[in-house]
């Protein structure tokens, strides 16, 4: 398979977005708490043919801090030009294509403001991402042979095939050839428009191929970035069928039948038994029927994507990891009577009867892992710390940080410890905090680390994590909890997420690792 050159042009500033898109490129705004610009990048990083990416940026050069700062790991595949005295998209192209230097690449255009999940096919001569749209007027439009362009039609046309900003562009002379060609004839509307270079290209081969998108995320403007972001939450639900989001009432709601209904139920049960100081700090929940759960949609951005796109300082960090093991400890623990059977299923008996499983029988270090989990689930048995309240899935993803008042709101409790309803060891929700903080798990989640022998290598600031977690562990200290023992309990969470992942092997395998890892360097004079 050839090589592929990716220009994204993304220099726009979005006045179509204000207020949203005040002193930021369009391709910075972020789509539920993740910019544009990683849409685009995460998505093009699983074609490993991928292998030079330029980017085209205006004067404000925050697309170029941003991902040199987030993608320093794979830093060499990047290429950053300013588009100076804007002609248009195609001359952003033009810009793009003379930084480029893989003399041998195929090349693929990506909008700076496209976010598509669909999978692309590069084995086609040149092909064009659309999609059916309503507003013709905003749009190249494209008939049904791939052949016969509209741009920005006055007029109505015979066609409501959107161009989305996806163009790929096999024969790379014939590219060249075409983009100093489209250079040159008319401009469009006042500016040099795309669809002179498809049109020079059509010189060289019969017609485009149409990659009809199910999964474009349109960001052009407030009204379908709105709709985008809802679409794109609908996306990611995982423990129920459907999730509606309602942009006018500004709801959200979760609906699912058979055993998943009784999960929502359970949810919706740890929700409606909070006391009203605790209902501050957890949306709304609104009435519906059995299997849905209805709620306010909260401001804000989930902590995880907040690490991993927002710059956030190590002291402003503190800050909110304060507040989370604060609000946790004065607003929802209240000692309550410890139930050891509990504790042992969760801790001992569950964890082995996971290893026991098929999916672990290729991992190297197996008896190790089994001795580490019955030790450290024995020592839990003895630092138990029961709340009558425990979250029961306290990771960055549940918890939504608003930016413009500090506020943190906890989402989607499991609100089950074994067989106790609500209550439960808030050791537990301790070793959710450092699997995220001490193990990386949102790192590997999002692809950011790599494997070296038996080695996983996160991609995070280790400084600046660092400071962060020996912080929390002192806050952790302070209120009472054995350090050592909640570590140990962070290690098994990544032991046992396996079965969660199953389909992407790479990262079962890191999850694997990086427990060994932890357990060999902290805890090898046990074993």
């Amino acid at each position: 398979m050839t090589n592929i050159s990716v220009i994204i042009p993304a220099a726009g500033l979005a006045t179509r977005m204000r207020p949203l898109s005040s002193n930021m490129s369009k391709a910075m705004i972020p789509v539920c708490g993740k910019p544009i610009i990683s849409y685009i990048l995460d998505e093009l990083l699983q074609y490993h043919n991928v292998n030079e990416i330029i980017i085209v940026e205006n004067k404000l050069h925050d697309i170029s801090e941003f991902v040199k700062s987030t993608y320093s790991f794979i830093e060499n595949t990047f290429k950053f030009v300013e588009q100076k005295n804007p002609k248009g998209p195609l001359h952003a192209i033009e810009v793009g294509w003379k930084k480029s230097t893989k003399k041998d690449n195929s090349v693929l255009i990506w909008l700076g403001d496209t976010i598509c999940r669909d999978e692309l096919n590069f084995n086609s001569p040149g092909f064009l991402g659309v999609s059916k749209v309503e507003q013709k007027s905003r749009w190249c439009l494209v008939d049904s042979n791939g052949k016969t362009f509209y741009d920005k039609p006055d007029n109505d046309v015979p066609t409501d095939s959107a161009l989305i900003g996806l163009y790929y562009f096999n024969n790379r002379k014939w590219f060249n050839d075409s983009i100093k060609k489209g250079m040159n004839q008319p401009q469009h509307k006042g500016e040099h428009q795309i669809a002179a270079l498809l049109s020079e290209y059509l010189n060289y081969i019969p017609n485009f191929e149409l990659l009809d998108t199910t999964e474009w995320y349109d960001c052009g403007e407030l009204k379908t970035y709105y709709e985008s972001t809802a679409r794109l939450m609908q996306g990611s639900s995982r423990e129920f069928n459907t999730l509606e989001i309602d942009t006018f009432l500004g709801t959200i709601t979760k609906k699912a039948t058979g055993d998943k209904a009784l999960k929502i139920e359970k949810e919706k049960n740890w929700f409606n038994t909070l006391n009203d100081t605790q209902r501050l700090f957890v949306p709304q929940i609104l009435d519906s029927q059995h299997g849905e759960m209805k709620m306010s949609w909260e401001a804000g951005t989930p902590l995880n994507e907040v690490w991993l796109y927002e710059r956030m300082n190590a002291d402003t960090w503190i800050g909110v990891t304060n507040s989370i093991l604060d609000i946790y400890h004065k607003v929802f623990y209240k000692l309550g009577k410890e139930k050891l059977s509990d504790c042992y299923e969760m801790y001992i008996q569950k964890n082995m009867d996971r290893l026991d499983s098929e999916m672990y029988n290729d991992f190297i270090g197996i008896d190790t892992a089994k001795k580490f989990i019955k030790q450290s689930g024995l020592k839990l048995l003895q630092t138990s710390k029961w709340s009558e309240r425990i979250h029961g899935d306290l990771h960055l993803g549940n918890m939504l940080f608003n930016s413009h008042n500090g506020r943190i709101k906890l989402l989607d409790p499991r609100g089950y410890f074994g067989m106790s309803k609500f209550s439960g060891d808030a050791q537990y929700d301790m070793g959710k905090l450092l699997h995220d903080w001490y193990c990386g798990y949102m790192m590997i989640v999002s692809g950011r680390y790599h494997i070296e022998g038996s080695k996983v290598i996160l991609h995070w600031d280790e400084e600046k994590q660092n400071k962060i977690l020996v912080n929390m562990l002192i806050k952790m200290n302070e209120y009472g909890y054995d350090i050592g023992n909640v570590k140990r309990l962070a290690i098994m969470l990544f032991l046992t997420c396996i079965p969660f992942h199953q389909d992407n092997p790479e990262r079962c395998k890191a999850f694997w690792l990086r427990a060994m890892n932890l357990i060999y360097e902290e805890f090898t004079y046990e074993n």
